[in-house]
């Protein structure tokens, strides 16, 4: 679930940065997926999301968190 986040937390920072989406490589170690997504939040902080593009990744980041 939390690679599948890291996933669309980078296809929207694709989207605003306007380029093609990328696959975020699957790590062997899933300790390193708190990695990923703090790098992805970053992302979008520095692409200048808007605050209703950063509601949205909270909105699913927090979604994701319930789930767990």
């Amino acid at each position: 679930m939390v690679h599948a986040l890291v996933q669309r937390l980078a296809d929207r920072c694709a989207r605003l940065e306007g380029r093609p989406a990328q696959a975020v490589p699957r790590l062997d170690n899933d300790l390193s997926l708190p990695d990923q997504l703090q790098v992805m939040v970053a992302d979008l902080a520095l692409v200048g999301a808007s605050d209703e593009e950063l509601q949205a990744a909270i909105a699913d980041i927090e979604a994701t968190a319930a789930r767990l």
